[in-house]
């Protein structure tokens, strides 16, 4: 089974990720897939449910006692539950990093670059534009944004997210960085136009994203 788990799974972040595309064509699916779900309590029910709910049923849930599995397209996306709960933490002034359960936020006052770190988890902002306290949420619904790059249109997130094709457990790990109430960053995706620096820019501030996970790599 191991093997089986190699060929079709994978692990992003806290989700494993499940290959239903390619694993609905070998003649054991049923078999496989109970031995990659059965640990997380889900039974020969719900693998029939799975594989037979196919892509024009993206988005259905199964839940067992802990864990929960989504089907997303041609993926089933399986995570712990936990409870949401609405949380906001501040950055002040003159904070320098920000840690989280998940990461932490490495805060930096710099000159103007000469070269940016192209990374979505690395954001400038000039020291003119951004406001702080900075304010640190996940999404909400309604929430829209200038993203940086197509030039001061507005984008609202639901549509950025489905642009970029994250699933429902995906979405609710995003983290929103205000600042004096404005999207200023959509954390490892796409900065805000509005606080971009400009031609007469000289000090900027960088913030840095560094996850958990890839601190342990």
């Amino acid at each position: 089974i191991e093997n089986f788990k190699q060929k079709y799974c994978k692990i992003k972040e806290d989700l494993l990720i499940i290959d239903l595309k390619h694993l609905t064509h070998h003649y054991a699916r049923e078999n496989i897939l109970f031995e990659i779900l059965s640990p997380k309590g889900f039974n020969y029910t719900h693998v029939k449910q799975i594989l037979e709910t196919g892509h024009n049923h993206s988005g259905r849930i199964f839940h067992t006692a802990e864990y929960e599995l989504l089907v997303n397209r041609d993926e089933a996306i399986v995570r712990k539950k936990a409870e949401q709960v609405a949380w906001e933490i501040d950055i002040a002034h003159e904070d320098q990093y920000v840690e989280l359960s998940d990461g932490k936020f490495i805060i930096e006052l710099i000159n103007r670059p000469e070269k940016f770190d192209p990374s979505p988890n690395v954001a400038y902002f000039d020291v003119e534009k951004i406001h702080f306290p900075l304010k640190i949420r996940h999404w909400q619904a309604g929430d829209s944004f200038q993203p940086f790059g197509m030039f001061g249109q507005v984008q609202k997130l639901k549509d950025f997210f489905i642009n970029h094709k994250l699933s429902i457990f995906e979405k609710k790990n995003v983290k929103i960085m205000l600042s004096n109430g404005e999207i200023c960053w959509i954390v490892g995706f796409r900065p805000d136009h509005r606080f971009s620096l400009d031609n007469s820019s000289m000090h900027c501030y960088r913030i840095d994203w560094i996850s958990s996970d890839h601190e342990q790599k």
